[in-house]
């Protein structure tokens, strides 16, 4: 037999370019993983506003994140401020309190007031969330956790990169994340985010939370809310949970649900469902308002909610509290980043049996939770929070925060026992009851 050399080459350069086109394919493919990865952290955002002062300057930035109901993408704004020295500390990562003027968005007003003190050594990062700032006609996803902390987490990402633009010089490259009210119960969705995804946590230099009388357990607020029908202390809170359900919620737990099915005519009548999307008056603004539909005395659950909104049998309550239950945020993961959760323990708009929670549910230890003995209210305990946060921010340990700091086996086990009584949430420490707000049960 003889063999034909011609078409042995043939064969042979055959091979050879099929080699050739998949060998093509496969670097093409690793080169399109490895510029994927690079670009982890990339995020479409713009500029659309530099302001400028003395002590710091600020962009407003208008970026690409999450939708109110997790299903797609919207756009977003906030606010990233800097020395104006060009030298900072690190990043901080802000999240703001409950708002309803949109004149007090962190992107209008450039951050909270202290936020501003931040911004005289510290990089300061805030979003807005969907519904304020240059979405103020989109309704805000109130109290919905993971969506605020994603759109949060996004602007984060902005941060690292105007720092890298900017040539800032940080003194340590950490990104720590605070918030109260409202703003503390972003904060720990945004290290719960961090913790369940530790490769976003190591590119954003993530280094440890702060965060201060949050609501971690909104459904026990809401129970809390319903068995005390005749004590409204917060009344604006109210028509805002129902907001965020109905931009938040999924499709197939709203339904056609709209803001009318769960408040009361009387409100309805006065402009409550206005006042809120107008986003001209600030929470003490609408608490007022509340009021005034009433003669000025103090207000009832069944002035603001129809029956069905009412008790904890309520159809519309039970749809409500399944949302809050899937949305709970002081469960099911571990902290191994540094937190310290403050609470002043007789704030009467977010209880303290919210930071009880977390501390059972989370297994923390003493030094990962103050409560506050100090006669305040929410509003003006604010302030104090952030004080106590500078303090503790001049004694952080820049160089453990990265670090697993505890593990399950060394966290203290004895903890609270939690029942329910007649509809109502109970807190057992040593063989004494508690109620959901801190007070001692006879």
């Amino acid at each position: 037999m003889t063999i034909d050399n011609r078409d042995n080459a043939g064969h042979i350069l055959t091979m050879f370019l099929s080699f050739h086109i998949q060998m093509k394919k496969t670097l093409t493919a690793i080169l399109f993983l490895i510029v994927a990865t690079a670009n982890a952290l990339a995020i479409d955002y713009e500029i659309v506003e530099t302001k400028s002062s003395f002590f710091y300057k600020s962009y407003v930035v208008k970026y690409e994140s999450v939708s109110a109901d997790m299903t797609g993408t919207d756009i977003v704004s906030g606010v990233i401020t800097i020395p104006s020295s060009g030298n900072a500390n690190c990043v901080i990562l802000d999240n703001h309190h409950t708002i309803t003027a949109n004149a007090e968005a962190p992107s209008v007003q450039g951050s909270s007031a202290a936020g501003m003190l931040f911004s005289l050594a510290y990089v300061v990062a805030a979003t807005d969330y969907i519904g304020y700032g240059k979405t103020t006609d989109k309704v805000h996803p109130y109290l919905c956790q993971r969506q605020n902390a994603l759109n949060s987490i996004d602007i984060a990402k902005i941060a690292w990169d105007i720092v890298k633009k900017e040539k800032i010089k940080l003194k340590h490259e950490n990104l720590l994340n605070v918030g109260y009210s409202q703003g503390g119960g972003v904060a720990m969705a945004v290290h719960r985010e961090m913790e369940n995804n530790s490769e976003l946590a190591k590119e954003l230099h993530f280094s440890g939370s702060w965060c201060g009388d949050g609501p971690y357990d909104i459904k026990a607020c809401v129970v809390d809310y319903l068995n005390h029908p005749n004590e409204v202390s917060f009344p604006a809170v109210l028509p805002m949970i129902i907001n965020g359900f109905l931009s938040g919620a999924p499709a197939e737990l709203k339904g056609d649900l709209t803001f009318a099915d769960f408040i009361t005519d009387d409100m309805l009548d006065a402009g409550l469902e206005t006042w809120l999307s107008e986003k001209k008056m600030d929470t003490g603004d609408i608490n007022r308002k509340m009021r005034e539909v009433v003669g000025g005395r103090s207000l009832t659950l069944a002035d603001i909610f129809k029956p069905e909104m009412t008790s904890v049998d309520g159809a519309l309550a039970k749809k409500y509290m399944e949302f809050a239950e899937a949305d709970c945020i002081c469960t099911g993961w571990q902290p191994t980043y540094p937190i310290k959760l403050i609470h002043l323990k007789c704030d009467e708009v977010v209880p303290v049996f919210n930071t009880y929670n977390a501390i059972d549910g989370l297994h923390l230890t003493e030094d990962q939770y103050l409560l506050d003995d100090t006669k305040s209210t929410h509003a003006d305990y604010g302030m104090t929070f952030y004080l106590k946060l500078i303090t503790e921010l001049d004694n952080f340990n820049y160089d453990m925060s990265n670090t697993i700091v505890t593990t399950h086996a060394e966290r203290n086990t004895k903890r609270p026992a939690k029942r329910m009584e007649r509809g109502r949430i109970l807190i057992e420490r040593n063989g004494k009851r508690y109620n959901l707000s801190g007070g001692r049960i006879q």
